[in-house]
């Protein structure tokens, strides 16, 4: 929480949805750890809780963990574990589970109260807090994207292919055929008498000849060729400019507000 009142709740509210929206696809926080110092004579806890249901309303309780800060500090402090059991006591009150973290631990101190995290996370006491506004912020994001990508210009780019094709090639070659001539078919009677020679008989008939033609027979080709086939857009490429125009917007909007206060 914001403890030296710097932002105003709307500043924080959009603050933690930034940081779920760019960092997650869900729309939940798993845990919301509420600190107290422990090295401290003064307990923050109950105007911080105010502080964090009027952010998240009161359904965030079933979400909430106090976590006891520099337990050991306390100790040598205060010469004893009074405000331990002081802020244990006022959670148990409060009907809020109540863990102590030691930033300064060892090695084995720390991977325990990772452990126990752990095992509170997974425990089923604890229901993840559920951010309805982050689907609408996505469902804006979403659309913002499609408009970027309907609005950006077509992009096109070069293919080289082959057809093949069927041409009809020409070539040269004889062939055969039967003309009518005009000639001597026969002869008649004879022409001077019975020592004369016989007529000639005249008309048409057929004679094969041949003759030089073109002709066409089929031949596969292949032709080379290009055209431009367009690039199809890439809708991840434009949440991303859509996330960052978002991003710019909150952090312009935080830094505003922060300005004014």
């Amino acid at each position: 929480l914001d403890t030296k009142l710097r932002w105003s709740d709307e500043v924080i509210l959009k603050n933690i949805q930034f940081a779920i929206t760019s960092a997650t696809k869900l729309n939940k926080i798993d845990i919301i750890f509420l600190a107290e110092s422990l090295a401290t004579d003064s307990m923050q806890l109950t105007r911080n809780l105010q502080k964090l249901t009027k952010l998240f309303g009161q359904k965030a309780m079933k979400s909430i963990v106090v976590l006891g800060l520099k337990p050991e500090m306390s100790k040598r402090m205060f010469e004893d574990d009074r405000r331990i059991r002081a802020v244990s006591a006022e959670c148990r009150k409060l009907q809020l589970p109540f863990m102590v973290y030691e930033s300064r631990s060892s090695q084995n101190s720390n991977n325990n109260q990772f452990k126990q995290f752990m095992a509170k996370l997974f425990d089923g006491s604890i229901q993840p807090y559920l951010m309805n506004e982050i689907n609408q912020i996505r469902n804006k994001i979403e659309a913002r994207a499609q408009k970027l990508m309907a609005e950006a210009p077509k992009q096109y780019k070069t293919v080289n292919f082959t057809v093949e094709k069927e041409v009809l090639e020409p070539y040269q070659t004889t062939e055969t055929y039967v003309a009518q001539e005009w000639g001597e078919i026969g002869r008649g009677g004879r022409r001077y008498g019975i020592a004369g020679p016989k007529k000639k008989i005249m008309g048409y008939k057929a004679v094969t000849r041949t003759r030089n033609v073109t002709k066409y027979r089929p031949k596969k080709e292949t032709e080379n060729r290009t055209r431009q086939d367009e690039i199809p857009k890439n809708i991840a490429i434009y949440r991303l400019k859509a996330q960052k125009e978002w991003e710019s917007q909150i952090k312009n909007s935080i830094q505003i507000k922060v300005n004014i206060q």
